[in-house]
Order: C-alpha cells, then sequence, then structure tokens
C-alpha cells in the first residue's frame, strides 16, 4: 500500500511538472511571436485617388440605333477609375414605346444595327459586352460594358466618348459629356 502512494506521488509530482513545462513553452512561444518585428513591402496606397463619373441625358439619340420611334430617351453613362486607371465605362440607352410591339422591333433593328457597326470598325459582335432587353412597360434597354484595357480604337465612339484623350482622367470624360449635353457628377 505504501508502495502504491508514493507511486502515486511520484506520478502526481511528474505529471504536475510536465504540465508546467508544456505551459512555460506555451506562454515562451506566444511571447516570441508577439515581440517579432512587422515589415511592410510595397507602395502605400492611400493617397490613391478612385472617382466615378455619373452623367446623364434625357432625349439623347444614340447614333448607331436605326429605329427609333420613341416617345422618351435617357441616356446613362458611368465611368470609374481607380487612381489614374480607368477601370471601366458603361453606357444605359432606355428607349419608351407606345407598346411592346415597337418596343420589341426597337431591340431586333438595333441590336442588327449595333452588330453591323461593330463589323464596320473591324471590332467582332458584341465584342463591347452589349446587352438588348424589352422591359414589360414598353421600355427597349441597351446595356454597353467595356473595361479600361479594352478602351481603345473604335470602342470609344459606342461609348459618345471620341473626344476623350488617350489614357483619359476623369475630368476628361466630364468635359466630353458637358460638352454634348449631359449632366455629370464626379464622386471621389
Amino acid at each position: 500500500m505504501e508502495r502504491n502512494k508514493k507511486k502515486k506521488s511520484k506520478t502526481d509530482w511528474l505529471g504536475s511538472i510536465g504540465l508546467t513545462l508544456i505551459l512555460m513553452a506555451a506562454v515562451l512561444m506566444i511571447w516570441f511571436f508577439l515581440n517579432g518585428q512587422t515589415t511592410t513591402t510595397g507602395e502605400y496606397t492611400s493617397g490613391e485617388r478612385n472617382a466615378s463619373l455619373s452623367c446623364v441625358r434625357e432625349g439623347e439619340n444614340y447614333p448607331i440605333f436605326t429605329f427609333d420611334r420613341a416617345s422618351d430617351k435617357k441616356t446613362e453613362i458611368k465611368v470609374l477609375f481607380a487612381g489614374d486607371n480607368l477601370q471601366s465605362v458603361s453606357l444605359t440607352q432606355t428607349l419608351s414605346y407606345a407598346d411592346s410591339e415597337l418596343a420589341e422591333g426597337s431591340r431586333a433593328h438595333n441590336h442588327g444595327a449595333m452588330n453591323k457597326s461593330y463589323v464596320a470598325a473591324g471590332l467582332k459582335p458584341d465584342v463591347i459586352s452589349d446587352h438588348f432587353s424589352v422591359l414589360e412597360d414598353n421600355k427597349m434597354v441597351m446595356t454597353l460594358y467595356a473595361a479600361g484595357a479594352d478602351f481603345e480604337g473604335a470602342v470609344p465612339g459606342y461609348f459618345l466618348a471620341e473626344g476623350v484623350s488617350e489614357n483619359p482622367s476623369v475630368e476628361d470624360f466630364s468635359k466630353e459629356y458637358v460638352s454634348r449635353g449631359f449632366n455629370c457628377v464626379i464622386t471621389e
């Protein structure tokens, strides 16, 4: 019996020392990692200016459309920048019609006119991510989208931005659209 007590107390004592050593090792590891040195490489970008331009005009005729018997027209353009880099440009042309038959005819004719225009400009059909749809309230909506890297050659003309320079700024786009009669707002 006494032998079991000695063995048990020796086991308890060794267990306590082992547990204490494990806890000390964990504390030392945490302390070591918390006292490390943090370094940052690369460029600090907090000074980078992100901007967007939003322009709207009522009654704007889209120059490529061949079917336009709309009672109401609205053109919206959005341009996004990250720093000085153009990220994307989108255009939405909304035409309102008296009935769904006219809206559907507008969708079919104007989509065809856009594709013919792409071919004439040496572009593949639907290269600018265009989408034509007819809404339930007799509206035909065309949306165009181009990434900043694709905004070159004939592409600016589809966004009514023929006059912007190469590597344009948000101010360049604003001047171009305001000169066309758009109301524009720059948001930073």
